[in-house]
This record gives C-alpha cells, structure tokens and sequence, in this order.
C-alpha cells in the first residue's frame, strides 16, 4: 500500500510553514503535511515539542506559536514574560527616567537645558 504524502511511521514534529500548511520537520524522510482539503490545523493530533522534545497533544492554544511547544513550555514562556513585564514596571517606578533599551530605543533622563 503506497502512502500519498510520503510520511514515515513515527509521531510528527508539526510546524506551520511560510505558506500557512502544518508539516512535519521531526525526521529527515517524513514529508507528512496537512493538505489544504483536510482540516486547516492539526489539532488534537500528537506531536513533538520543540523546546523540550516530549511527545504532546496540539491544542489551537499551543499551535499559535509557528512551532508549537507543549503546555508545560508555553507556561514557562508565560512565567518569564510575566516576570520581565514586573520587574521593568519595578524599574519604571525607582526611577522613571531610567536609561533602558527598548529594541533601539534609549530612553534617559533629559539635560537640564532640554527643559527650557
């Protein structure tokens, strides 16, 4: 019995390609998609997470990241960006005129003579 997308028997590693199709990047010799006539995403299949590597069920939660990652992982990302967002904020507070970099934005305190 031939396979038509060519995929190899082992659980799949999805990943959202440019054009918008779920495949597979879990082994070189899968070449597992999902075609556009199937359902647009994966979810509720199994796959493997890209940051910690265990075996996952894919949720619309987790598959809005183009390489989705388990809950475990995604509560860890959340964890740390809660985390920056405080600690900025904290910043903010001591002392609002802070130098900080934003991307290529420095912010600091204004001279005197800017204020005239």
């Amino acid at each position: 019995m031939s396979r038509r997308t060519g995929s190899v028997n082992h659980t799949h590693q999805y990943y959202r390609r440019a054009d918008g199709l779920w495949a597979c990047s879990g082994i070189e010799e899968c070449s597992h998609y999902m075609p556009k006539n199937m359902s647009p995403s994966p979810a509720g299949r199994r796959s493997i997470c890209w940051k910690c590597e265990r075996v996952f069920q894919l949720t619309p939660v987790n598959m809005e990241n183009a390489k989705p990652m388990c809950d475990a992982c995604g509560e860890e990302i959340e964890m740390l960006d809660k985390y920056i967002n405080q600690k900025t904020e904290e910043v903010k507070k001591v002392n609002p005129y802070a130098a900080f970099r934003s991307g290529s934005l420095i912010i600091s305190k204004p001279k005197p003579e800017d204020s005239e």
